[in-house]
């Protein structure tokens, strides 16, 4: 350092004029290119496009040329302006200003050229580990090394790089490391799908943080031990159903079918299970009416046939349960307590104790299961029973059309809230005295007006004061329990029947008879004397 302080001084003060200004331009000019080449960020500006020479990057005269090309611009900036100044004060103080000056800045400018080096220039540095990725990604595609693409598929930081170096990689080796190691999933993936070794695929398909990848692997896999406990352990149900359907251990199986968290993958198990104690547990327990429903058709027992078919919550299961139910007192049991009425209906077709039958068609709400039973009873007592407490109007009303006791029929006739009830039990009475006897305390003018003209058909003059009546039957106003319309169809009726009892006993035909209908009619239709005379018209043209 002091041989150069010596020569730099003696240089400074002994030297003539153009070796001043040699020394000055030299030293400046250094000072201020390397500065200006450590402080400039743009690679591809400094080293241009780098050359490609068996995958090595020869940058070197790129650099030179830039630093003697930036020299010599700040040199003609600068060099001349320092060099004129300690020209001018040619003192000792002013030259050791200088050169603190020139020290300073070259000190610097080596720090930053040091560390652009280092970090962002590529001096004979290798094209796959070049700053630029585009330039890395060409390098990929010419390189075969295995080693080099396996740095690169692994640690490289752009994918596309990761990508064109996995796709050449074809050593075993090499691509079960990429497969273990990778640091991007997609590669991993690619790397499954080209190895074989089993032990890489275990391990792979047990630990890889990535469920795609673990399914290619688990796919490969063929030890039994491995593919249980990826079917036990593993979280992600894409990679349980695939091994599901690999495993031939029968406990894994059941343990899935009643533990696994998918009721698709429960499914599945269930399919593949013959315990019966098992298939029991799932039909009776598992949540998911899909995976019961295939438990259940697989059961044999009877017993646990049974509890699906009296408690399980879903109604096509119970159904498929009592479809296979042969025990008698279990389907009675079902047809008076299942809450579906499809359930019991079809439980009902099955089952044939008669007073089961009749309990249901008399309990029951639900009209076609009501029905059903109706059909298979025949005992009277027990027709009367649920004609008189069912709680189907239309169970009692198909009840009365299968009961031949004329004096219950009267009753109901008689007494029955429902009038559809009481004229069906009317059409089936055939006894006059039975006849008479629901024409006279029927309030109802239809029922009434009915039994007379039953009593008429049979040739039964005692009609015919229920017939007159019925002719002048008419609605009341709002006070009305049958339109005029019904109305008008019983004084059509009624006259009817009266006219065919006057064809067969001419006698009554009388003038007296003329008059008692003509009081009854006319009587009660004021509105038509006051617009027209009647007197001339019989009661047969009234309606």
């Amino acid at each position: 350092m002091e041989f150069l302080a010596d020569m730099g001084f003696f240089v400074w003060f002994a030297g003539n004029f153009w070796t001043k200004l040699l020394f000055t331009i030299l030293f400046t000019g250094a000072s201020a290119g390397l500065y200006s080449i450590s402080k400039h960020s743009d690679e591809d500006e400094i080293l241009g496009e780098a050359v490609n020479f068996n995958a090595f990057n020869i940058n070197l005269l790129n650099s030179i040329y830039y630093f003697l090309t930036k020299a010599f611009k700040i040199v003609l900036y600068s060099g001349l302006v320092l060099f004129v100044v300690c020209f001018f004060l040619n003192s000792s103080v002013t030259y050791w200003l200088f050169i603190i000056f020139s020290a300073l800045i070259l000190f610097i400018a080596c720090s930053r050229l040091f560390f652009n080096i280092k970090e962002k220039t590529n001096f004979l540095r290798p094209a796959w580990k070049h700053t630029s990725a585009k330039v890395r990604r060409n390098a990929a595609e010419k390189i075969s090394s295995e080693k080099i693409l396996y740095k690169l598929a692994v640690k490289d930081k752009d994918s596309d790089v990761r990508k064109v170096a996995m796709c050449k990689i074809t050593t075993a080796k090499v691509l079960e490391k990429v497969a273990i190691h990778g640091t991007d999933y997609y590669e991993r993936l690619l790397s499954v799908n080209k190895i074989n070794n089993q032990a890489v695929l275990e391990k792979i398909a047990l630990n890889d943080k990535d469920s795609d990848v673990r399914k290619a692997a688990v796919k490969k896999v063929s030890r039994q031990e491995v593919l249980e406990k990826v079917a036990l352990n593993e979280e992600d149900s894409d990679v349980r159903k695939i091994v599901i359907n690999k495993i031939r251990n029968p406990k894994v199986i059941e343990k899935m079918a009643i533990k696994d968290n998918n009721p698709s993958l429960r499914k599945i198990a269930a399919e593949k299970i013959n315990d019966p104690e098992v298939l029991g547990m799932v039909a009776l327990q598992d949540k998911d009416p899909d995976v019961r429903k295939t438990a259940i058709i697989k059961i044999n027992s009877q017993d646990i046939l049974v509890k699906v078919a009296i408690d399980d919550n879903d109604p096509s299961l119970r159904e498929i349960a009592i479809e296979r139910i042969n025990n008698q007192d279990i389907l009675e049991k079902v047809a008076l307590n299942d809450k579906d009425p499809g359930i019991r209906k079809i439980v009902v077709e099955r089952i044939n104790n008669q007073k089961v039958l009749s309990r249901v068609a008399l309990i029951d709400e639900d009209a076609s299961v009501g029905k059903i039973a109706l059909n298979k009873i025949n005992d009277q007592d027990d027709l009367e029973e649920i004609v008189i407490n069912g709680k189907n109007d239309y169970v009692r009303q198909a009840a009365v059309g299968k009961i031949d006791n004329q004096d219950f029929l009267g009753k109901v006739a008689i007494n029955d809230g429902n009038s559809y009830i009481k004229k069906a039990a009317l059409e089936r009475i055939s006894n006059p005295e039975l006849l008479e006897m629901v024409a006279m305390k029927n309030t109802d003018m239809s029922l009434k007006s009915a039994a007379a003209i039953k009593m008429a058909n049979s040739g039964d003059q005692r009609a015919i004061e229920f017939l007159i009546l019925a002719l002048g039957a008419r609605s009341e106003g709002s006070k009305a329990t049958t339109s005029e319309e019904s109305y008008s169809t019983i004084r059509v009726d009624s006259a009817k029947a009266l006219q065919l009892l006057f064809k067969k006993f001419p006698e009554l035909n009388t003038t007296i008879m003329h008059e008692r209908i003509a009081n009854a009619t006319y009587g009660q239709y004021t509105e038509y004397s006051e617009y027209s005379d009647h007197s001339d018209c019989s009661w047969e043209c009234r309606d």
